[in-house]
């Protein structure tokens, strides 16, 4: 929650939540992730266009000229800089500094005793040069040494702009009217042409994807994600055909902060389904012999002890043959490209899950737990 502070003749204005973006991000972004935050306003970082900050406050304060604690707090401590400032009541508002200077996820929030636990841990893993603690007996005469951060908020709401667009869309009516007698005719002939494409331009079946491919894309998927990202921490992960399933634990952060998944009904988790692209196709040769046998003795030469269950299911195709479905599941502690997939003849479906943090918070040294399925028809191997 934002706090308005009148300090030295001017308001100031802490607890904004502030995003790094990488890029520029557009105002109509801005103003969307603000409604859904239900902020009222957003700020953009002076000289830093790829940083915003989201509020909630009411339109006297937004009207006047505010300036943003936390902005001018980190220009005066520096690059690499953790800082606890004692508010009162218990409460403690928090400044950390990367190696550019700029605000670190979690800062410009007031934690208490509990909350506070929770952000050290997840900001433990960076190196400061400073660590500070500020008394609440000291806070006006540190806060003297601020310069002016004057910050300008913009609406997140659009009912300005609609009315714009009312007014722009009347007078365009008027003109479409006319226009639309001339382009019926035209839209007409572009239909006819459309249909006589599509008749033309029949899209060729697309190969579905072997089992390698779909490991391989599953890889190239995960090797990019850092663990940690914005007060948020990736917890678990899940790859098989369908996607890639990221499980993304709170650890400091807000809602605000978190990846654009489904959320849990307490807001301290939040599970994204990212797409794979494998390519089609099933590349290489299958060897000859029993896939089970195959695939359990490659295995057991690595040293692994596989869990396998079976079942029977019908085939609904013409011959009405019965399939059995073999599951195998075990433990790999390197990279799963590792394995020659595509060699094992019926192998059907890879599934890869991997634990990445614990529930404290700790990396789990555990390697992939994979689920590999084979559908063998006819005779039992």
């Amino acid at each position: 929650m934002a706090r308005i502070l009148p300090l030295h003749g001017k308001l100031w204005v802490a607890g904004m939540v502030w995003r790094d973006y990488g890029t520029r991000p557009g105002g109509a972004r801005l103003r969307a992730e603000g409604r859904l935050a239900h902020a009222t306003h957003y700020a953009r970082y002076p000289g830093r266009p790829q940083s915003a900050a989201f509020i909630t406050i009411s339109r006297t304060y937004a009207r006047g000229g505010l300036n943003s604690l936390a902005i001018a707090t980190a220009a005066v401590l520096g690059p690499l800089t953790y800082a606890e400032f004692e508010m009162g009541g218990g409460d403690l508002w928090v400044i950390a500094t990367d190696e550019d200077g700029e605000l670190l996820p979690g800062s410009d929030q007031f934690y208490d005793g509990e909350t506070i636990v929770t952000l050290r841990e997840a900001l433990d893993g960076q190196s400061y040069t400073s660590r500070q603690t500020i008394a609440e007996a000291d806070l006006e005469a540190w806060f003297s040494r601020l310069g002016p951060a004057s910050i300008t908020l913009h609406p997140v709401s659009l009912r300005t702009l609609y009315t714009v667009l009312a007014t722009t869309a009347v007078i365009g009516l008027v003109a479409a009217t006319g226009w639309s007698l001339y382009s019926a005719h035209e839209a007409e002939w572009l239909a006819r042409a459309r249909r006589e494409a599509a008749l033309r331009n029949t899209k060729p079946s697309i190969a579905p994807s072997g089992p390698a491919e779909i490991v391989t894309a599953c890889m190239q998927a995960i090797t990019p994600i850092t663990p940690h990202s914005h007060g948020w921490v990736l917890e678990s992960l899940q790859c098989d055909q369908s996607g890639l399933n990221t499980r993304w634990m709170r650890a400091g952060g807000t809602l605000l902060d978190a990846p654009h998944g489904h959320i849990s009904s307490n807001a301290d988790t939040d599970d994204l389904l990212t797409t794979i692209h494998p390519h089609p196709g099933r590349a290489g040769t299958p060897l000859q012999g029993d896939p089970i046998r195959l695939f359990v003795g490659m295995l057991q030469e690595a040293g692994i002890t596989p869990a396998i269950t079976s079942g029977k299911t019908q085939n609904t195709g013409p011959a009405r043959e019965m399939v059995q479905v073999i599951t195998i599941r075990f433990p790999w502690p390197a990279d799963p490209r590792a394995i020659a997939w595509n060699s094992y003849p019926r192998l059907e479906q890879v599934s890869l899950r991997r634990t990445i943090m614990t529930a404290d918070l700790k990396p789990s040294t555990g390697g992939y737990d994979i689920t590999a399925l084979f559908a063998i028809t006819g005779a039992t191997p």
